[in-house]
């Protein structure tokens, strides 16, 4: 399979998984935050602000290989998956916050992901080789393509088929799930000797990071006295990326070229599985008790 067939498969990937959260959206539900902006305002910074910062010392204090600390940092820049709703549903927590914060970090990242891929290009790579230079307004073209367009293509849907939208909206949600898990595998398999080689320094950072941003999700919203299931929302939230998404801009570009990029989110979209799975379950805990 040529590299731009599997761009584009990458590409359909992330335009099917965000037709689903377009479906279950409204206008409504982008103006209830100005209602009651607090608990989104605090998950938008833990996600574009914090979660970048903190995944730029980890890739310093483990010393991470310059391909590998890209790889972190987009996987970082990345907005919560669709998965981050079902975690959310599992362990209680706001479900429609998780949603809402979803969709903005999405749309945001359409800005934030240019600018902190570009950043990070500069620091840990000579970016004097022109082959080291990122194309940023192919990377927003992209972004457009496979996050606004779809977005506001189920939305429409949403709005004058609702009936319709409500019988797709749960199927095209495990079908995206399963694209991410058949992408991740694949990844994984096309990288397995790179893969085993940076396990011990990558698996370290993709943990650290995951742990410690879910951790600092949870206790900022406590900071800021927001219900229990407010802050299980943006815990998930932060630590529940949208690999499909990273792991298609990999494809993009200077990116295509940095071998060691990938690694990064395709190890941290399957340890998110777990941790998900492990908050979901000490959360769903904690409410029965």
């Amino acid at each position: 399979m040529s590299d731009q067939t599997i761009r584009l498969a990458l590409q359909i990937a992330v335009a099917i998984v965000m037709l689903g959260m377009g479906l279950s959206l409204s206008i409504q539900d982008f103006t209830s935050i100005a209602k009651k902006p607090k608990p989104v305002i605090i998950g938008v910074v833990n996600q574009i602000v914090l979660l970048p910062s903190l995944a730029f010392v980890i890739c310093l204090i483990v010393g991470l290989s310059p391909g590998i600390a890209i790889g972190l940092m987009l996987i970082a820049a990345a907005p919560g998956g669709p998965v981050s709703n079902m975690y959310t549903n599992l362990a209680k927590g706001d479900l429609a916050l998780s949603v809402s914060l979803t969709a903005v970090t999405s749309l945001l990242c359409i800005l934030s992901i240019p600018i902190i891929l570009s950043l990070s290009l500069n620091y840990f790579l000579d970016t004097s080789n022109p082959d080291f230079v990122l194309d940023k307004q192919e990377i927003i073209t992209t972004l457009l393509l496979v996050i606004l367009v779809p977005v506001a293509t189920g939305m429409t849907i949403n709005k004058y088929f609702p009936n319709f939208s409500l019988k797709v909206e749960k199927s095209v949600r495990i079908f995206s799930v399963i694209i991410l898990a058949i992408i991740i595998v694949g990844a994984i398999i096309a990288k397995k000797d790179l893969l085993l080689k940076a396990l011990p320094l990558a698996g370290t950072a993709i943990i650290l990071l995951n742990i410690v941003t879910m951790a600092l999700g949870y206790f900022s919203g406590k900071w800021f006295k927001l219900p229990e299931n407010q802050r299980i929302s943006i815990a998930i939230e932060c630590g529940i990326q949208n690999g499909t998404l990273a792991l298609s801009i990999c494809a993009i570009g200077v990116l295509a070229n940095i071998e060691e990029a990938v690694l990064a989110p395709a190890i941290y979209s399957v340890w998110q599985f777990f941790s998900g799975a492990g908050i979901s379950y000490l959360a769903y805990k904690r409410n029965q008790s």
